[in-house]
């Protein structure tokens, strides 16, 4: 199983917790920040991280303040990596320059654009995808439609702070949402079965 320990919606304030571990990464889903102001206190702690950081920018992460986070873990907005044998992760954020709640379907495009074509250039048929979404999958149909096309063992999203440290379904797919309390989510890149474990309770 690869460990991965999950945030979301911080707005500029770290997490208490942080024992890495055993873990192979972080992820972040994004709004690290709040209104685009500027946190120094994220800023040291993505760099006092011992294991890689990988984030999507949500739509408080603009502005000044996001110029701030150049060098805080790795931006996977539009981007696809792999942590671990057979696991790949991939990330859609925020693309707008200024606050606003909601991007237009249009936003999300070039992001989704991008994934597509990475996933068919490098994926294999039995590798494992974990989908990193600053909004929520049901909340877009360009959103919905990826999700349905890459198949992903989980969905990490984000922005609806009602659903913090809760675990739903989409099409089958778990959907999780960390929130800034913070959650562990244990990933088996062969079976396929996933453990999500909030470290607050719900």
């Amino acid at each position: 199983m690869a460990k991965l320990l999950l945030l979301s919606d911080t707005h500029g304030i770290p997490p208490d917790w942080a024992d890495e571990r055993e873990s192979i990464a972080w992820l972040h889903a994004g709004d690290v920040l709040d209104q685009g102001r500027p946190s120094p206190e994220m800023a040291r702690w993505f760099k006092a991280r011992r294991i890689p950081v990988y984030r999507v920018r949500g739509n408080h992460d603009v502005g000044k303040g996001a110029r701030t986070l150049e060098g805080c873990g790795e931006d996977l907005s539009g981007r696809l990596t792999r942590v671990d044998e057979g696991l790949w992760l991939a990330g859609v954020g925020w693309s707008g320059k200024v606050f606003a709640d909601l991007p237009g379907e249009s936003e999300f495009l070039s992001a989704i654009k991008d994934l597509q074509r990475l996933f068919l250039a490098r994926v294999g048929g039995s590798d494992r995808i974990v989908l990193l979404s600053h909004y929520p999958v049901q909340s877009s149909a360009a959103l919905s439609r990826l999700a349905r096309e890459l198949r992903p063992i989980v969905v990490v999203q984000g922005h609806i702070h009602a659903a913090f440290s809760s675990k739903e379904q989409f099409e089958g797919i778990p959907v999780v949402n960390p929130g800034p309390g913070g959650a562990t989510l244990e990933v088996d890149p062969v079976g396929g079965e996933t453990q999500f474990c909030p470290w607050l309770p719900q």
